[in-house]
């Protein structure tokens, strides 16, 4: 979604768009979304064909383009190399099917005269025997260690993903994880950067199918931000059982429901999230058209550190 608003953005300032992508089935080849589209695997041998094309020469020829190319084969190699390294530890497979699978499921939540249905794209879905697990790519800011962002609804969109993968695919969600692409400016373990970060099931089975070097005791994951102490016991990341996965599925369908009565009664009242001394409305352009002002009475919704399961439903 965000790479074909991009597109659509540089589009409207009039720049020629040109798009590579492997999947013919996301929405990003649509032909009227890039003024080209290359359906190809997205290598250095396939987009240095491309800027072969007399069309294109003058930015290999430009020394600032010819840099700024270097670095984007670069960061090419660097993200395919994790995503390789996530893979050769991990039993769970990519299904080309189950790659930014469409979706369009009613819910059970009223809405109106009928049913809320739910429409989204899944970036991947992974599969091994009877479980799956949904993987999100983030190349911005995304952090998902704890419950806080659930219980305010920012981070909900993974447990709906895995709740409608479970639907769909008539298989038992394991876990729930983003995928940070970030940047390798810093310092010390690179692998660091591509940590799936989310919940997962605690079961030292399926955590050991995720990434195998934690059948040996006291490890800790390159894919995953779990560990093995030195009796081989898991430690750290958000473990959660078949309950409490349970449990926040239905904790996240009870907020959805909320929002759509809310929206029904015309409930639009500004209740803007401060976390850590961050306000919402710093980066919001819409504070004057929402009007929120504590002088007329409004206040900010206060995030708390929501750290189990327990707190969660308790709040």
């Amino acid at each position: 979604y965000a790479g074909t608003q991009a597109c659509r953005s540089l589009k409207e300032e009039g720049i020629e768009v040109v798009l590579v992508n492997s999947n013919p089935a996301t929405i990003m080849t649509d032909r009227d979304i890039a003024d080209k589209v290359y359906i190809e695997p997205l290598t250095i041998k396939v987009l240095e064909q491309i800027l072969k094309n007399n069309k294109y020469v003058h930015l290999i020829s430009n020394p600032q383009n010819a840099n700024d190319i270097k670095s984007l084969y670069n960061e090419i190699t660097r993200i395919n190399n994790a995503l390789l390294n996530e893979r050769k530890v991990s039993k769970f497979k990519i299904d080309k099917k189950h790659l930014e699978m469409p979706f369009l499921e009613t819910t059970n939540i009223k809405c109106g005269n009928g049913y809320l249905k739910i429409k989204g794209v899944i970036d991947r879905v992974d599969v091994l025997d009877d479980e799956f697990r949904i993987i999100d790519y983030k190349t911005g800011k995304s952090e998902f260690s704890d419950f806080s962002d659930i219980k305010y609804g920012k981070k909900i969109q993974l447990i709906v993903y895995a709740g409608i993968a479970k639907q769909k695919l008539k298989l038992n969600p394991v876990g729930a994880f983003y995928l940070p692409l970030k940047n390798d400016f810093i310092k010390g373990d690179k692998n660091e950067l591509f940590k799936l970060t989310g919940v997962v099931k605690d079961s030292l089975k399926t955590i050991i199918n995720m990434d195998s070097g934690l059948s040996e005791p006291n490890k800790s994951s390159s894919v995953i931000n779990v560990k093995t102490d030195k009796a081989g016991n898991l430690k750290g990341g958000l473990r959660v059982s078949e309950t409490e996965f349970e449990q926040i599925f239905n904790y996240v369908s009870s907020l959805i429901a909320k929002a759509v009565v809310e929206l029904e009664n015309g409930n639009i009242e500004p209740k803007p999230l401060i976390t850590n001394n961050s306000l919402t409305c710093d980066y919001c352009p819409y504070i004057g058209l929402c009007g929120f002002s504590q002088n007329l009475g409004n206040s900010y919704n206060e995030a708390k550190k929501i750290k189990t399961i327990k707190e969660l439903l308790d709040e």
